[in-house]
Parts: C-alpha cells; sequence; structure tokens
C-alpha cells in the first residue's frame, strides 16, 4: 500500500493460496456451524476479498515491471515533494511546536543532525534551532525530507560529508554539527542549544 492508498501490491500465489484458505474456513465453519468461526474467518475473507472489484484500486504483482516503474515514479514524487514546507527567496516556512515559522537561511542559528535507534532501523533526524529560541525537528519520515536538505545545502555552508558522518555506524546517534552561525565548536553548541537533559542520546 503506497500513498494516496490507491495501489495494493500483492504477490499472486499468497493472494491466490490466502482466499482458498479463508474461503475454506468459511465453508468448514458453515458445515459444522461453528458460528465464532465463521465470524472470524468470514471477516478476514471479506477484508481480503473486497479489494479484487476495487475498480479504484489498481493491482500491482512483486516484481513486475509495472511494479518496479510504480516505484521508480514514487521515488522520484518523493524527492521532488516540498511536502510541509514553502520556499521563498531567502528563506522557507515550515509547521513547528510554536506554530509555521517564517525563517531565512541567513538566520538559522544552527543545525544538528543525528539518528534515532527504532530498533529495527535508524532515523536520521535534523534539529533546526532558530531566531527567538525557536526551533523545529525534522526527520526522514517528514514530508518534503528530501528537497530541505538539498535546499539546506544549496544556501548553508555545511559540514562536507556530514550525512555519512552521521549515518555510520548503525543504531549509534552520532550527534554532528553540520552548521553554526558563530562558528563555536561542537562542544560549546552542544552547551549552548541543549539543556542537559534534552540532549539526543
Amino acid at each position: 500500500m503506497f500513498r494516496k492508498k490507491q495501489v495494493v501490491y500483492k504477490s499472486r500465489p499468497r493472494l491466490i493460496a490466502l482466499l482458498l484458505i479463508n474461503w475454506g474456513f468459511v465453508a468448514l465453519c458453515l458445515w459444522t456451524k461453528q458460528w465464532s468461526g465463521l465470524a472470524f474467518f468470514g471477516l478476514g475473507t471479506v477484508i481480503t476479498t473486497y479489494l479484487l472489484p476495487d475498480s479504484k484500486k489498481k493491482r500491482l504483482l512483486y516484481s513486475t515491471p509495472a511494479y518496479r516503474a510504480h516505484l521508480t515514479r514514487e521515488f522520484a514524487a518523493m524527492q521532488t515533494d516540498p511536502g510541509d514546507f514553502t520556499y521563498f527567496a531567502g528563506g522557507f516556512s515550515a509547521p513547528a511546536a510554536t506554530g509555521y515559522l517564517k525563517i531565512a537561511w541567513d538566520d538559522l542559528r544552527a543545525v544538528f543532525a543525528y539518528k534515532r535507534d527504532l530498533y529495527a532501523t535508524d532515523e536520521l533526524c535534523l534539529d533546526i534551532f532558530c531566531p527567538e529560541n525557536n526551533s523545529l525537528t525534522i526527520t526522514e519520515e517528514t514530508a518534503g525530507w528530501h528537497t530541505f536538505t538539498e535546499q539546506l545545502a544549496a544556501h548553508l555552508p555545511l559540514l562536507p560529508g556530514w550525512y555519512g558522518e552521521v549515518a555510520v555506524p548503525a543504531f549509534k546517534t552520532k550527534l554532528t554539527l553540520p552548521y553554526e552561525r558563530e562558528n563555536r565548536s561542537f562542544a560549546q553548541a552542544v552547551a549552548v542549544y541543549y539543556p542537559t537533559d534534552a540532549q539526543p542520546a
């Protein structure tokens, strides 16, 4: 299932097997008059089957050319999607905890990058510190992440190779300072922008 939920990806053998098993159990429950089982398997059968005649949903099977082409289109759209950000000459606007912020690139105070350990995977994050003690955090899951990081690199003198510095090794926070307006050292910047108990760890 992808964005807008208009495409359902199914493996043909798995879909057929699932349908046969569900309908088989429904028939068995009807034959043996097991009404609780009928309710359980009947619900599963309805959920599995209703997708098939839905003309609004396009089914693409894994590993087919159509499936790969759709993935390519989705990835390209994600790379250029501005998401929740709006860009204007000299800056951008974005939602934050204190409301919608309109920020000039030259006014950004600092950018910290780090990873969150989500157990099964990592999530790259950016803490953006702005004027008047405003800040926002965006992650790889934030709509518009790719466009924002490209815009950030185009307008600020970021630390070369910061992305790779944060990304490796896996499951380590790797708090990094890609940008600080006053050219403070990492230790000085951490002390300025993060309370003792608020530093990413």
